[in-house]
């Protein structure tokens, strides 16, 4: 993505801002095109979208009484982010209204809400169940859900939490992947392939990093209807040879551009 000059591909050394240019690299965003970013904490990227394309930016996070980097929002971030339009609360709490967003999206938010030690209840849905549904309900028809989060690679920590299942529940919320023949394999797929370096739209792995036992997965889904869409695949964007490969066609390493000659 850095190759292809994809906004916000930049590297870090927990490749958390992969997940920013991942969502570039697969979506065209139409100015104007109201777009949420949830889970926000100080609204970088939602500002950043509003810069590079124009949208109407929005960012949902829960508003804290004292300062900590990087969580949450704190009292600065309104003054300093005038043009984005903030909403105190999380997904599940049905802050936003219905059917109103072009594109919701999230990066790296829904793994500080899963509650792997609750037992399973027939009368709680399970935080991040709640979290998905509020997303797909603020979905406009013909709108996208896509988002990421990191999937911990050290059982017990994730005992219970299934991608595959996130997925298949979405599609019990009216969505549907924008490529259902990559659906997801299993969590031994991402296990067994926990080190390639490669992307696909459709919620299978995209990165992990041994060091801290997490993989980055994906999520990409479209809300059926009738509307305008003022956000879409772009199914000729740079990288779509890669978001329609798989590991075995892009082994690790295989997309590293050679180094530069000095």
């Amino acid at each position: 993505m850095q190759v292809a000059a994809v906004p916000d591909a930049a590297y870090d050394p927990l490749l958390k801002r992969f997940a920013y240019g991942w969502l570039q690299a697969i979506l065209c965003f139409s100015p104007g095109a109201k777009i949420l970013d949830v889970g926000c904490a100080t609204p970088v990227f939602a500002e950043s979208l509003r810069k590079a394309y124009g949208v109407e930016a929005h960012g949902l996070d829960k508003r804290i009484p004292i300062s900590r980097a990087g969580w949450g929002l704190d009292e600065n971030s309104p003054p300093l982010y005038p043009e984005v339009v903030i909403h105190n609360g999380f997904a599940g709490e049905e802050v936003c209204p219905a059917e109103f967003f072009d594109a919701v999206l999230s990066v790296s938010t829904l793994e500080h809400i899963y509650d792997h030690a609750k037992a399973v209840s027939s009368t709680e849905m399970y935080p991040h169940y709640r979290a998905l549904k509020d997303m797909a309900r603020m979905v406009k028809p013909g709108g996208i859900l896509a988002f990421t989060y990191d999937f911990p690679l050290c059982y017990p920590y994730n005992a219970g939490w299934s991608p595959q299942a996130d997925h298949e529940f979405l599609i019990t919320q009216g969505l549907l992947p924008l490529f259902p023949d990559k659906s997801p394999k299993s969590e031994a797929f991402i296990y067994n392939y926990a080190d390639s370096l490669f992307v696909q739209a459709d919620q299978i792995l995209s990165y992990c990093d041994y060091c801290y036992r997490i993989a980055i997965i994906c999520f990409a889904f479209l809300k059926p209807g009738q509307t305008q869409a003022l956000v879409t695949y772009d199914p000729n964007s740079k990288i779509a040879h890669v978001l329609e490969g798989g590991p075995d066609e892009y082994p690790h390493g295989a997309l590293l551009a050679p180094a530069p000659s000095l």
